[in-house]
C-alpha cells in the first residue's frame, strides 16, 4: 500500500515524536493512618506495603 506524500510525512513525524518521547513520572501511593502509637502506624490504602515493612512518612 503506497501513502501519498502527506501520509507519508505525517507517519514519519508520529514515528520520530514517539521514539524520542520521554517523561519524568514520580508514582506516589497514597494511604490513610488509621492510628499511631508506641512508633507503630496502622495505615489503610497501601496495597504494595507488606507488614512490618519500614514505610517513610512525609507530613
Amino acid at each position: 500500500m503506497k501513502l501519498d506524500p502527506g501520509a507519508a510525512e505525517l507517519t514519519t513525524l508520529l514515528e520520530r515524536r514517539i521514539t524520542n518521547y520521554s517523561t519524568n513520572l514520580q508514582v506516589d501511593e497514597i494511604g490513610r493512618v488509621v492510628s499511631v502509637g508506641d512508633g507503630i502506624a496502622r495505615v489503610y490504602g497501601l496495597n504494595e506495603i507488606q507488614a512490618g515493612e519500614m514505610v517513610e512518612f512525609a507530613s
